[in-house]
């Protein structure tokens, strides 16, 4: 999108966002999974749970469900 191209420019470089940000996480050797965290991936359900109920979501653009929650967490696991 529009968008992401207008970032790209400002930030002078031709890859997108979401690559540079990648790049700078291995180059600053941090994490880049939940796995590298040393999170179970049995945990993810619980923390789904958690972060439903802990978390004020009423600024979030949409609402999710625990379900899509830790459908994302997966995802980065």
């Amino acid at each position: 999108p529009e968008k992401f191209a207008r970032i790209s420019t400002a930030m002078n470089t031709k890859s997108t966002p979401a690559e540079v940000v990648r790049q700078l996480l291995i180059d600053l050797e941090l994490p880049r999974r939940l796995r590298d965290l040393d999170i179970p991936e049995d945990a993810l359900s619980d923390l789904a749970v958690e972060t439903m109920s802990s978390f004020d979501r009423s600024g979030n653009p949409r609402d999710s469900s625990v379900n899509e929650l830790e459908n994302m967490l997966q995802s980065a696991w």
